[in-house]
């Protein structure tokens, strides 16, 4: 007897494990949700350097030198990707 009849594949289960141990009818999804565009000064700011921005501490709020730098490199790095003219990229 084979073991592909119909109704022996309609008695095997996914076997998943850890967070991912749902049956697949069970998953949902959710569509992102659209963000209205983040405006500064009446111009409309890249995604991205709207996560740099909202990544910051409030007014008065603290950070240490590591993170200086390290949000320094990534601004640097999405201004150069969202901004950057492309002929001046090869110079230098």
């Amino acid at each position: 007897m084979s073991n592909n009849t119909p109704h022996d594949m309609a008695q095997m289960q996914p076997r998943v494990a850890g967070r991912y141990a749902t049956h697949v009818e069970e998953q949902h999804v959710p569509a992102p949700q659209q963000q209205p565009p983040l405006r500064v000064a009446g111009k409309e700011l890249d995604p991205a350097v709207a996560g740099l921005v909202a990544w910051l501490p409030p007014i008065g709020g603290r950070l240490s030198t590591a993170s200086i730098e390290r949000w320094t490199e990534a601004a640097r790095m999405v201004l150069t990707l969202a901004h950057a003219d492309d002929e001046e990229e090869g110079k230098g």
